[in-house]
């Protein structure tokens, strides 16, 4: 694809120019503020809309101009056939002056699309552009110098690298290029990729894990539970135990019912019975004549019983939440504590030892190690963290909860003060007679009373006596009566056991099997995505002479991310720094047009590219695309073009 020409009418700050590079590279020389950005910022705004800076917020109409006056771009490329179109963008403001008004009213503004001449609408133009040029987002990749490698995002320009240089680089041709990667070609079959595999292969190890730890566990448990063999005894005759039995049975159940103790229950529950009613008859007969005060008092009291029940409940719940509150600040002390002694941990200097064999552990192991280490000290910090924010929220929610049952006792005290005081003026108006347990008939149904409940008193401990001694012979009859078969049953009890422990052991060892194996996958597939990486960038940087792509970051435990980072060469070959902070202006520049150059070559595609600044640049390499350089000269007022030589 060609630029053939490009003509500005009332476009920004040029009133008309006619821009005709034929297709050639071209470099277009003036001073400052003669036009030559303004000149990129047209090719831009007809095939997008935007400046050269890809805004939309620029002023595209001339400063100052009358109404009526229409900016313009009309652009002719030529296609790869050689077929050649025209592309036409206008931007005009309307107005309207209604009936009567001195002066015109902004309406608004107005742009209008024509392709080859022919007037069409605004998706239809962008839609030729895409089809017949470029979709914008090549258009940008490979029109502008710098876009690819600082100005594009970095997962996207990782993607375009990715699908251009090497689309179909899959698991299979990795595993082919490495001998040491053969045993995952039968591992990851044919429907799995190698993450599959690893990430299936990682939760297989943490299951086999939890199982391993679990089983001394169980051996420890299984011969605990190991009940200890009886000694060997002759068997007693059954039948003069089982007739012994008989009778305890009859015995035990004459002891349960106990007629003796009954009969003495009913008498003391008759006594009180009699004793309560002659002392409901004597306070009747001694409060007749208070009895409206004697109501009130009551009344009284059991608005303060309710009171009182209320404030030991209070009371219980205050105690209650300070403990928890003093609990609770003691946790997040050792929280705090435990937080600092997390962060302060370091990676023991001993574990570069292998306890089993005395050597160096490899450094891959040493590696892994630690990144085990700090992954746990991160879960454990992180769990210290969530675990501090809850009990802070409890915390502050119990402090609260103090406040406010400090604030209820101290109410609650005022109510049973003034209720104490009401009570008080009540019962001192009131003619009390003589307590009824002063009176000689009080006395002389206590004085029964007593007496009866000494009697309830021995004739219950006479029988428990008896029935302890009772049962006590009939538990050891049942033992008798069951030794017989005691000892066949735990020789039983202990044969399962050992079965049990031995098939633990066998399967303890299988799971040690199983993991050594699931550990080799996992660092294979490690050893895969290493060998992915440097294969991807080799394959992606074959395709460019000045740059380097790097497509991975290594980091320090072994692993990789993705990335996607130009480098530029240095003045040493083998040396190459970041494309955004090479200082080299000179090589930065030329890297820009290895990587379109690279880019169109792989996509088929030829844009013209802008190089803004080209000043800056004293060779510029020659590329196989249509290359316009804007160069400032200070000698030219106007903007003058050469064609390249």
């Amino acid at each position: 694809m060609k630029l053939l020409s490009l003509k500005l009418e009332n476009f920004m700050g040029v009133k008309a120019f006619d821009f005709a590079p034929l297709g050639h590279s071209v470099t277009v020389l003036g001073a400052n503020d003669s036009g030559k950005s303004t000149l990129e910022t047209a090719y831009w705004w007809l095939l997008t809309g935007k400046n050269a800076e890809q805004s939309t917020d620029f002023d595209v109409y001339p400063y100052g101009a009358p109404e009526g006056v229409e900016a313009s771009v009309i652009g002719e490329f030529e296609d790869d056939n050689g077929d050649t179109f025209t592309l036409t963008r206008t931007y005009k403001r309307e107005f309207t002056r209604r009936k009567g008004d001195v002066e015109s009213v902004f309406k608004g503004n107005k742009t209008s699309y024509l392709i080859n001449g022919v007037p069409e609408t605004q998706t239809k133009f962008k839609a030729f552009v895409a089809e017949h040029i470029a979709p914008e987002d090549k258009l940008l990749v490979l029109g502008k110098l710098h876009y690819f490698a600082t100005d594009m995002r970095w997962d996207a320009r990782r993607a375009v690298l990715l699908d251009v240089f090497a689309p179909h680089l899959s698991d299979a041709d990795i595993i082919k290029a490495h001998e040491e990667l053969a045993p995952l070609g039968g591992w990851i079959g044919a429907m799995t990729t190698v993450d599959d595999m690893a990430r299936q292969a990682k939760a297989k190890r943490r299951e086999l894990n939890a199982e391993l730890n679990e089983i001394p566990a169980r051996i420890d448990e299984a011969e605990r539970s190991k009940p200890d063999l009886p000694p060997e005894s002759e068997r007693p005759s059954t039948a003069a135990l089982m007739k012994e039995k008989m009778k305890l049975v009859s015995e035990l159940e004459g002891l349960k019912s106990n007629a003796d103790a009954a009969a003495i229950r009913t008498r003391i529950a008759e006594q009180k019975a009699k004793a309560a009613e002659a002392k409901a008859a004597y306070i009747k007969d001694s409060t007749a004549g208070s009895t409206t005060i004697t109501r009130q008092a009551e009344t009284l009291r059991e608005r303060i019983r309710r009171t009182e029940e209320k404030q030991m409940q209070l009371e219980r719940d205050y105690k209650a939440n300070v403990s928890m509150k003093e609990s609770l600040e003691q946790e997040l002390n050792e929280l705090r504590k435990q937080a600092v002694d997390n962060h302060n941990e370091q990676f023991p200097t001993d574990r570069t030892i292998c306890p089993t064999c005395g050597q160096l552990l490899p450094e891959e192991r040493l590696e892994e190690m630690k990144a085990e280490f700090n992954t746990r000290k991160a879960r454990r910090g992180d769990e210290i963290t969530k675990k501090g924010l809850e009990l802070k929220a409890l915390c502050e929610s119990t402090v609260q909860r103090v406040n406010e049952l400090a604030a209820e006792l101290k109410d609650i005290e005022v109510h049973l003060s003034s209720d104490n005081e009401m009570l008080h003026s009540l019962t001192a108006s009131i003619v009390t007679p003589p307590a009824w347990e002063t009176t000689v008939d009080a006395m002389a149904y206590n004085a029964e009373l007593r007496e009866l409940e000494a009697k309830l008193k021995e004739a219950e401990q006479t029988t428990d006596e008896r029935y302890f001694a009772a049962q006590k012979r009939m538990d050891e009859l049942n033992a008798q009566l069951a030794s017989g078969d005691t000892r066949a049953a735990v020789e039983a009890q202990i044969k399962a056991l050992d079965k049990r422990i031995e098939e633990l052991k066998a399967h303890e060892i299988y799971l040690g099997r199983q993991l050594a194996e699931t550990d080799q996958r996992i660092t294979l597939a490690e050893r895969f995505v290493q060998l992915q990486a440097a294969d991807i960038e080799a394959k992606i940087n074959a395709g460019f002479q000045r740059v380097r792509w790097v497509m991975f970051d290594r980091q320090v435990n072994g692993g990789i991310a993705p990335c996607c980072r130009a480098t530029v060469q240095s003045d040493k070959e083998d040396v190459y720094t970041a494309y955004e902070s090479n200082t080299n202006t000179a090589r930065k520049y030329n890297a820009g047009l290895d990587i379109i150059a690279a880019l169109s070559k792989a996509m088929n595609l030829h844009l013209p590219v802008w190089v803004d600044n080209a000043e800056s640049c004293t060779k510029l390499e020659n590329i196989e695309n249509q290359t316009i350089r804007l160069q400032v000269a200070a000698d030219y007022k106007e903007i003058k073009v050469e064609a390249d030589k």
